[in-house]
């Protein structure tokens, strides 16, 4: 009996645009800092979205050191400070 061969098609690379790429860049950095300073990340968190005073959100990660929780949101605008709007 002869053996089939199975050919495994390669999946294209999705190319990032910049300001992903900076998001990216921004999580390996919290989650690194974290880390060293002896918070361990929280698993099954990253990437759930919640509605809060009637506005969407998402948690892009959590973590925890013993009685400390914090809930991080990665958010990149190239605005000045100064330009953007004031929010309550």
């Amino acid at each position: 009996m002869a053996k089939l061969k199975r050919r495994f098609k390669r999946r294209l690379k999705k190319k990032l645009t910049e300001q992903e790429k900076e998001q990216r860049q921004q999580i390996q950095e919290i989650r690194r800092l974290l880390h060293n300073i002896g918070f361990s990340k929280v698993p099954g968190i990253s990437g759930k979205e919640f509605v809060y005073n009637g506005r969407t959100s998402e948690i892009d990660d959590a973590f925890h050191c013993e009685n400390i929780l914090l809930l991080v949101v990665v958010a990149i605008n190239h605005e000045p400070y100064s330009k953007r709007p004031c929010r309550v």
